[in-house]
């Protein structure tokens, strides 16, 4: 796989990179079985019939990716799927003026692509569905991202939020917080209003949270229990649930904390058992309770997965492997599954530390783990996936930088929930 830093971390914390893949040939190992077996003969869609018949993760080779240089978000929304990126304008280069680019999908395996105009100079970063609504959060900036000379922005430039109810999308006004914050990192959706994490653009780059019910009324909160960054916010049984790294009394290490709120206003610390030096950076209700990933580093500062559960978000407890997976990886990225939940990291190449794998693993109840198959190749970039009614969908990019310009090219994966299950 390829590279994306990870949170901030301590000195002797190992920042690891985040990655996907482009091609998948190697069949994934045969791990422990911790659940039912998979039947051996899953019908599949006829798309995701042809390629390696033993591959979980099915590459998806006409997925429209015209003009396209990423897909940053993707989420399920109640008639299917919604992915949305970004590409070049025209004659621009991946670091140019940007379009924001749209794609929607009934089955998670036919897309379709819409370039709307009202996204001209956006790039959308992340999205998310609430009641009918489907909303996206993004930049807007007529300035390139590297330039040489001064640029003069528009007055409205800055973070956005766009909501839809059908085809037509129309931009929300938003407090002068939420369009001047220096990053909005993550959106999710709780059962009756939207929560945005990021970062403020004061002086001190404060961690904020914004939460409205309708993505027209926001609110700020930054009484986060002391968390400051926020590496991963998520919806759950108390309401929201936090978790951030906070650098130890002696500045030796940085130890997981965790924090909840009823509505994301006012945080409460809650105890978590994570080992130090390590980072939580994604977590997700499912129907069995709560799960959170990351990774960090063993006492003989070798690279570890990890993971935490929770049956009310409250109260956690450490997970573990099964069969030995979490050893020399790490985790990114955690979904919910009708029985369990699937977990998507990385492995680095023993020959090349800075090349690495993608791969997966999954749980039934979020307490125990197995790894469970390759997740494309180490050329890419893993930059969005989502669990949703039909399976899991995982978007890659592979990047190539040379003496004329960055390319990108999109590659997308698909896991049917009939090869999902644990």
């Amino acid at each position: 796989m390829g590279r994306l830093t990870g949170p901030a971390l301590a000195a002797l914390l190992v920042v690891f990179a985040a990655c996907g893949g482009t091609q998948s040939t190697a069949a994934p190992a045969t791990p422990t079985p911790i659940g039912p077996a998979v039947s051996p003969d899953p019908v599949l869609p006829t798309a995701l019939q042809s390629g390696d018949p033993d591959a979980v993760f099915r590459a998806l080779p006409e997925f429209p990716a015209a003009g396209a240089f990423e897909v940053t978000g993707v989420t399920a929304t109640a008639n299917g799927w919604l992915a949305v990126g970004f590409g070049a304008q025209d004659e621009q280069d991946y670091f140019g003026p940007r379009q924001g680019i749209f794609w929607r999908s009934a089955d998670g395996v036919a897309w379709q692509e819409t370039v709307d105009p009202q996204f001209t100079n956006v790039t959308p970063l992340l999205v998310g569905s609430l009641g009918a609504s489907d909303f996206v959060v993004g930049m807007l900036s007529t300035c390139p991202e590297v330039s040489d000379g001064p640029c003069a922005e528009l007055p409205e430039a800055g973070n956005g939020i766009w909501r839809s109810s059908g085809d037509q999308w129309e931009r929300l006004q938003v407090t002068p917080g939420l369009q001047n914050a220096l990053s909005l990192d993550e959106l999710v959706v709780g059962p009756d209003r939207l929560a945005v994490s990021g970062t403020a653009g004061d002086e001190a780059q404060t961690a904020t949270i914004w939460t409205s019910p309708d993505g027209i009324a926001w609110m700020e909160s930054t009484d986060l229990a002391g968390l400051d960054p926020i590496d991963t916010l998520a919806a759950g049984p108390p309401g929201f649930v936090a978790f951030g790294t906070v650098l130890a009394d002696d500045e030796d290490f940085v130890t997981v904390h965790a924090a909840t709120s009823p509505d994301g206003l006012q945080f409460s610390p809650v105890s978590v058992p994570a080992p130090r030096n390590a980072a939580i950076v994604s977590s997700v209700a499912g129907s069995t309770g709560m799960s959170a990933v990351g990774y960090g580093d063993n006492d003989d500062f070798e690279l570890i997965a990890t993971a935490l559960y929770s049956a009310d978000g409250t109260t956690w407890v450490e997970a573990a492997d099964i069969d030995g997976s979490f050893a020399d990886s790490g985790m990114l990225e955690v979904l919910d599954l009708p029985s369990g939940f699937v977990a998507l990291g990385f492995t680095p190449s023993e020959d090349d530390f800075a090349v690495q794998d993608g791969t997966s693993w999954i749980s039934r109840d979020g307490q125990s783990w197995r790894a469970l198959a390759p997740v494309g190749d180490e050329s890419a970039l893993l930059t969005a996936s989502a669990s949703g009614s039909t399976g899991v969908i995982v978007f890659t990019a592979t990047q190539e930088d040379t003496e004329e310009a960055v390319t990108s090219s999109i590659s997308a994966w698909f896991a049917p929930l009939e090869l999902l299950a644990p």
